[in-house]
């Protein structure tokens, strides 16, 4: 296994351990931000005395949220506020190796289907379980460098 398939590896673990239950943790009524608060039974005005802004800014701050207006560093410092940790992560659809799988794959069908177009108008149309042979093997050639896969052209 080559570095980068590791690396793969790894993060597909990682997410199947614990990031991948956000999925099933949505966003409250009201948001994090105001329920945490109102669980620790704390009122904009005291939160906005800890993080040091106007109330009017928490309130802005709670709205934003829901909106998805607000920023990564706001969350984090109400967060820390309220001795809370900010947990963020990206989870994948599936996970990291499908979607490297299905983007090789649909670049392979491509490039395979462009070249057995061209062949067919000077008649020398491939057969198909060759198509799908060299489709296979270009999407396994593809896969060892991810990197090509995301280049625009």
């Amino acid at each position: 296994m080559n570095t980068k398939q590791l690396q793969i590896s790894q993060a597909d673990q990682m997410v199947a351990v614990g990031i991948g239950r956000a999925r099933e943790a949505a966003m409250p009524r009201g948001g994090w931000l105001r329920t945490a608060r109102m669980t620790l039974g704390m009122s904009m005005r005291d939160l906005a005395n800890r993080v040091g802004i106007a109330m009017t800014g928490i309130a802005a701050a709670e709205r934003g949220e829901q909106s998805g207006s607000i920023t990564l560093k706001q969350l984090r410092r109400i967060a820390n506020a309220m001795d809370c940790e900010l947990v963020y992560g990206l989870v994948p659809r599936g996970s990291f190796r499908q979607i490297i799988e299905r983007r090789a794959e649909d670049l392979a069908r491509k490039q395979v289907g462009r070249v057995s177009h061209s062949m067919a108008l000077e008649e020398q149309k491939t057969a198909p379980a060759f198509e799908r042979k060299l489709t296979r093997d270009l999407k396994l050639q593809l896969m060892t460098s991810p990197a090509r896969l995301w280049r625009s052209k």
